[in-house]
């Protein structure tokens, strides 16, 4: 902002100051036309302002343009005050105004108020109220509402307030006036209803009294007569209090007039049921009549000659039933003798005696509907005792005819301890039939509820037992048969027949198995018999089949495992006594003979041993021969490895023998062939003389019949030999 501008914007704040200083004295014009009076202070404080205002705006136009800071300075001084100035002269104004408008206001509304309440109790009065106490407050009020006019009449802010205030305490008391007349009001408005309705109820009531008279000539209403009488009296009284025209007039008549309709309502609702209690009555007398006590009489003695034959039975709750119900019987007849003769005839019905008449009657009925539920109790018991001793009948007849006989059937074909416990309880039975044959001497709700069914589950434990039994053991018997069968099927894949065999004959268990399969199936439902044929003799077969099928697979195992150990063995018997045949017909010493007939004898003992091993009919004999027989061959067969071993190795001493003679001979032949070539006959000549003697002696060695003989020719040609 240019310093320059600062005049004229203070210029224009002094200007919008003292047009609100006109605003403010055209207000101050108003509220004296209005007849406010002093308001001089504030003329004076607004034109002193203004003054202050025109005296800025005069010295800021004159002030020279170097001095204007200063003058603006003043100049602001002077406007601030003037602002406040004006402010608080606007409020105050502004305040006058408001409270002179609503002083006004208050008055009006009080006086226009005061005039309803004026108009509104006329109007109460016309209709015939009388209240003093209203009319004396509307005066009250009247006459102190017409002090405001003296006290706004001051024209002051003080008169003014005093006025708001003032009011406010009156309009306390003209709500409080308004309530008394609205209460007086609504006051007369119930009394008229309450004496109109009054006035309806008691015609009604005497029109009910009527209609019901016209209706049955035998009631005579009296109580509710005497009460409408009473009500006409009360309304009598209501009238004369209601003209009172008085707030407790109008009390006092609303509370009688409601009296007096108490009284028409007791009248009316009395006469109302009279009908329906006449009904209920003769209804009564209908239901305890004479043919109805006969009744109940004729079924209690009936109940009590039934319920006696059952002597056990017959206990202190149902003689005191009894007692009872003979006691309510005479107590019944004695009420219906207390009731007026016109009520118990039917000739005319008092209402003030009916209440009572109708309370007998309904005693009477209780006592009657008691009796009756101590006659049909105990009639339920008989009936109930009855239902016991037939059951109890029927059921043992049931035990006789159908149940006991299909077990003396069975009882036979029992298990010992299952016989010995049903005889133990037909028996028992035959012994409590006789005892039960007494009616007089049986608790049936023992035999019912405790005997018989103990009898039952015994007789019902025996069936089951017996019927336990023969699925035990037809079970037992499938379970044994095809075990027995299952284990025969599988011996007879063995092929038991066949040779050798077991000890045991085969066709001699086949026999026995055909004899207790047929003593099985004919003894099917005889547990007895199945006892021992499942028991004792199916464990004797099963034990004679098991026993031969492991005689037959061990035996069988046994000789396999023989066979092939005696297969083998004579296997290296035979080559070895083939490759000691084969050395004797193959060596050059043929005179030699060798021993084997020791070894040759054991060899045949053994053939024969297998022969008669497989001729065996027995397994245990098949094996048993077999063993000797293997025996046999081990013992040949170490004979023929000695004789092999002994001729190998003499044959192997004769040939070395064989081989040197030979060795020597070529040597010889060779120096004969020297000798030769050299001419020299004598030597040759000694040579092959010694050469011929040599050969001389290996003949001998060779047509030997001793291995040492030939050993020692063959030396001896050795020896004459290496001396050449």
């Amino acid at each position: 902002m240019l310093v320059e501008e600062i005049p004229h914007i203070v210029r224009a704040l002094l200007n919008e100051a003292r047009a609100e200083g006109r605003r403010l004295g055209a207000m101050l014009e108003a509220e004296e036309e209005a007849g406010t009076v002093d308001l001089e202070d504030v003329r004076r404080r607004l034109e002193h302002t203004g003054a202050s205002l025109d005296a800025a705006l005069d010295l800021l136009d004159g002030t020279a343009a170097e001095d204007m800071p200063t003058t603006v300075t003043h100049v602001d001084a002077a406007l601030e005050a003037a602002t406040a100035s004006i402010a608080e002269l606007d409020q105050l104004l502004q305040r006058l105004a408001t409270a002179r408008t609503r002083a006004q206001n208050l008055i009006a509304r009080v006086n226009s108020s005061l005039d309803f309440i004026a108009e509104r109790w006329e109007g109460l009065k016309s209709r015939g109220a009388t209240e003093p106490a209203i009319a004396e407050a509307l005066a009250g009020i009247r006459n102190d509402t017409s002090r405001l006019s003296e006290v706004i009449s001051a024209r002051t802010l003080q008169a003014y307030d005093a006025v708001a205030q003032e009011v406010a305490d009156f309009d306390a008391r003209i709500e409080s006036l308004t309530d008394r007349l609205g209460a007086l009001d609504t006051l007369m408005n119930r009394s008229k209803e309450a004496m109109e309705g009054s006035v309806r109820a008691l015609a009604d009531a005497q029109s009910a009294c009527d209609h019901l008279t016209r209706q049955i000539e035998q009631i005579e209403p009296d109580l509710s007569l005497s009460l409408i009488e009473k009500a006409s009296d009360i309304y009598r009284q209501a009238e004369r209090r209601r003209d009172l025209g008085t707030t407790e007039g109008y009390q006092a008549a609303i509370a009688l007039a409601e009296r007096a309709r108490d009284y028409l309502e007791q009248a009316v609702t009395g006469v109302e049921p009279l009908a329906d209690t006449v009904n209920d009555i003769e209804e009564l007398l209908d239901e305890l009549d004479g043919e109805t006590l006969a009744d109940r009489y004729r079924r209690l003695e009936e109940a009590r000659t039934a319920l006696q034959m059952y002597a056990r039975h017959w206990d202190d709750r149902l003689d005191a039933a009894d007692g009872e119900a003979e006691a309510g019987l005479r107590a019944i007849e004695d009420q219906l003798e207390q009731l007026p003769e016109d009520v118990r005839y039917r000739r005319h019905y008092r209402q003030s005696e009916m209440p009572e008449c109708l309370d007998t009657l309904t005693r009477a009925r209780e006592e009657l509907e008691r009796v009756t539920d101590l006659v049909v109790s105990m009639e339920d018991e008989r009936t109930r005792l009855d239902g016991l001793r037939t059951e109890l009948d029927e059921t043992i007849t049931r035990i006789k005819d159908e149940m006991l006989p299909p077990l003396t059937a069975a009882r036979e074909r029992m298990l010992p301890e299952l016989q010995q416990r049903y005889d133990s309880l037909y028996d028992a039975l035959a012994e409590q039939f006789e005892a039960l044959a007494d009616m007089g001497q049986v608790d049936y709700d023992r035999a019912v509820n405790e005997w018989l069914p103990a009898t039952l589950r015994q007789i019902e434990e025996v069936q089951q037992a017996c019927e336990s039994d023969l699925q035990h053991y037809a079970r037992m018997r499938r379970e044994t048969v095809t075990r027995i069968d299952k284990a025969w099927a599988r011996l007879t894949r063995l092929d038991p027949v066949a040779q050798p065999g077991p000890d045991e004959s085969v066709e001699s268990l086949a026999n026995d198995l055909d004899i207790w399969r047929n003593e099985v199936e004919r003894h099917a439902e005889n547990p007895a018999a199945l006892r021992d044929l499942l028991g004792r003799r199916a464990g004797t077969l099963e034990q004679r089949i098991e026993g031969i099928y492991h005689q037959i697979v061990e035996g069988r195992r046994n000789l396999d495992a023989l066979d092939k150990q005696y297969r083998r063995v004579l296997q290296s018997g035979r080559n070895l006594r083939n490759r000691v045949r084969e050395m004797q017909r193959d060596n050059p010493w043929k005179g030699i003979g060798w021993d084997t007939d020791p070894v040759d004898a054991i060899w045949e003992r053994t053939i024969a041993l297998e022969r008669e091993s497989q001729e065996a009919p027995t397994l245990m004999q098949a094996g048993n021969l077999l063993q000797q027989a293997l025996n046999a061959a081990q013992e040949a067969e170490a004979g023929y490895s000695r004789l092999h071993a002994q001729i190998d190795s003499s044959l192997r001493r004769l040939e070395e023998e064989a081989r040197a003679i030979e060795s020597s001979l070529e040597r010889g032949r060779r120096r004969a062939d020297q000798l030769r070539a050299q001419g020299q006959t004598e030597e040759l000549a000694a040579l092959e003389e010694y050469y011929a003697g040599a050969l001389r002696i290996r003949t001998l060695a060779q047509n030997a019949t001793t291995v040492e003989e030939a050993l020692r020719q063959l030396r001896q040609a050795r020896d004459l030999l290496n001396s050449m």
